[in-house]
């Protein structure tokens, strides 16, 4: 039974020998972004545009390691959320990185004629991006890599909801800015291309099928720029929480000092915070809210 692919812009070949080499198989949404990755020496297919996508073709990528670039705008991202749906379960692994995520409409071709080289593209992927749910595992728990704060803040949400977490992936990805940047802090102008900071997405998937994918951003703000909080539950309908520019420091701070009568009630030895009773805000002295003698 020979199955052809007749939707696919991009060399069947290639894509084959990619997956057999272990090397990434992209996923860009057009033409010419395919013709661009081609040229720099990687296996890269389309279906076309943003509502051309063709799930029958999911079997092309049994096994592979996909990497889906998304144009930077609405119809690039729900296109690579369709694309990841897909493939689940036919990949070996799956993510989404949107190549300039600071310049609207942005797609991988405009990332190359930024200036940007296929080593800073390779840094870009990351060098653990790659890794499946048990390589990072071990990598993490041996200390050779550190995760970022959302690796942990996931297990602990999937802890209070009694939640039974089957993998757990992290990405790193530079931010840049399309124009040069002063920063006051550092003391200097950071090109246009450069980074600019880094954002670390951490998808965490669970056997209830509830799937948890947080991120959390450092960079140097542009002018217009500033801290937001931003949670979306998708679901029956989906809801959106945002808070702009909330007090960082002092809702830290805040939450630290809130935490110390429970500390002091805690049991000895080491005890992880998703044991601990929910936080409250304190409006009495603190000696009153605890509850051991």
């Amino acid at each position: 039974n020979k199955k052809t692919f007749n939707a696919v812009y991009g060399s069947i070949s290639s894509i084959k020998r990619a997956i057999e080499r272990k090397e990434p198989v992209f996923i860009p949404e057009g033409e010419k972004d395919v013709n661009t990755l081609v040229k720099k020496g990687y296996a890269a297919f389309s279906c076309g545009g943003a509502n051309d996508w063709n799930k029958n073709v999911s079997e092309l990528c049994k096994d592979a390691d996909v990497i889906v670039l998304a144009d930077n705008d609405d119809p690039g991202k729900k296109l690579a959320s369709t694309v990841v749906r897909d493939l689940k379960g036919t990949a070996k692994s799956i993510k989404i990185i949107i190549p300039m995520p600071e310049v609207p409409k942005a797609d991988i071709t405009d990332y190359f004629e930024a200036g940007h080289t296929i080593e800073e593209f390779e840094k870009t992927i990351g060098a653990y991006n790659s890794y499946s749910s048990d390589e990072i595992k071990k990598i993490v728990e041996s200390g050779e890599y550190v995760p970022s704060y959302m690796w942990n803040q996931n297990g602990w949400l999937c802890s209070k909801l009694g939640l039974h977490i089957t993998s757990q992936t992290q990405k790193c990805l530079p931010t840049v800015c399309d124009h040069d940047l002063e920063s006051s802090t550092l003391g200097f102008t950071i090109k246009a291309g450069n980074a600019t900071g880094m954002r670390a997405i951490v998808t965490t998937e669970t056997e209830e099928g509830i799937t948890f994918e947080t991120e959390c951003v450092g960079k140097v703000f542009d002018t217009d720029e500033f801290d937001k909080n931003e949670w979306t539950l998708y679901g029956e309908p989906d809801s959106t929480l945002v808070c702009n520019k909330p007090a960082t420091v002092e809702l830290t701070c805040g939450t630290i000092i809130n935490r110390i009568p429970q500390l002091i009630d805690a049991p000895a030895g080491y005890v992880t915070t998703d044991k601990y009773p929910y936080n409250i805000y304190c409006i009495k002295p603190l000696n009153e809210y605890v509850t051991t003698k």
